[in-house]
């Protein structure tokens, strides 16, 4: 790690407040914390790796703004695998953020070098960052080496960190390189990975990759959902698409009756042959535009319009490689 210290206060057990967190809490982000948010928040603010191992949708991204209350000029750094997930918690945000990505930079007044600069000087509370930049040397050089942003960084967040295990390799290689985003952070700055999805042998990847200190907290909130089944359909038609074509409901009359539904395929081929054939099926009264196909080849410009019209229920099927939300 880097040697070099924030100037940022980090506490003994005793020292913290949780009350005054909860309040704080309330206060800023309008919800009460549950006690493991507290738990991992007060964790970081003594200067403690955490894993953060809590289903989807249980406020996972809350504990990486928590410890930011203790100051108004703290800082935290997320690493986050999708463009469109680093979007949705920027436009969410209680906090000043932003998202570092290629839509976004080109869209910043001044562009790039203003943006890493506002960075620097603290205009933003949260920045969200791709593994691609994180173990970029300019962005380390523009940002993380700065004096400035070094005295305020409060900690380092790695979401969805699953993904170091997942797809790490061939894949997004970025991902097995982390540990030089924690060896530029300053030394005494603790990390939080977050998943959803940390069986024992991606764990054990996590810790390898991101250098977690052997006393990490561990804190684990089931992702039991009582809501969600897993079902399994048999195909009938072999390998013809056929079988995706229950998706629009015969006994649909409008467009809100067809689910809202991302069937994924394994290539760009089969996504576009998939998404004609639901056109041909659809009926008269379903706009050919509510059915869309987003892959590696779709532009930016159009990609952020589906991920649009996709939240505003107006695209109804989307097929899809994983692509979706990628980084650009």
């Amino acid at each position: 790690m880097s040697t070099t210290a924030t100037q940022v206060r980090f506490y003994k057990s005793h020292e913290v407040d949780k009350q005054f967190l909860s309040n704080k809490t309330l206060e800023v982000f309008g919800v009460k914390p549950f006690t493991w948010q507290i738990d991992a928040t007060v964790a970081i603010l003594q200067g403690k790796d955490v894993i953060l191992d809590v289903g989807t949708g249980c406020g996972k991204t809350m504990c990486f703004s928590m410890p930011l209350l203790d100051s108004p000029t703290d800082m935290c750094i997320v690493v986050s695998p999708l463009t469109s997930l680093m979007l949705d918690q920027v436009k969410s945000a209680a906090l000043p953020s932003v998202a570092v990505c290629e839509r976004t930079i080109k869209e910043y007044p001044g562009g790039k070098e203003k943006m890493f600069q506002d960075i620097v000087e603290g205009h933003y509370r949260q920045i969200f960052i791709s593994p691609e930049t994180a173990t970029d040397i300019e962005f380390a050089k523009s940002v993380l080496y700065k004096a400035h942003f070094r005295q305020y960084i409060r900690l380092g967040v790695i979401d969805e960190a699953h993904c170091v295990s997942e797809w790490g390799g061939s894949f997004r290689g970025d991902y097995l390189d982390l540990h030089q985003f924690r060896n530029r952070l300053p030394s005494n700055v603790p990390l939080m990975v977050a998943s959803a999805t940390f069986p024992s042998h991606v764990l054990d990847a996590v810790r390898g990759v991101c250098a977690l200190a052997k006393d990490a907290i561990h804190i684990s909130v089931s992702n039991q959902r009582p809501n969600i089944a897993l079902s399994v359909r048999e195909m009938k038609h072999g390998t013809t698409a056929a079988d995706i074509r229950f998706v629009i409901p015969d006994d649909a009359q409008k467009l809100e009756d067809v689910p809202i539904t991302l069937i994924f395929t394994n290539s760009i081929v089969t996504c576009d042959h998939l998404a004609d054939r639901l056109r041909y099926w659809a009926p008269d009264w379903m706009p050919s535009e509510s059915i869309a196909f987003y892959h590696a080849k779709v532009g930016p410009a159009q990609k952020a319009l589906i991920e649009e019209r996709l939240q505003k229920g107006e695209v109804r099927i989307l097929v899809c490689t994983d692509a979706v939300g990628m980084v650009s």
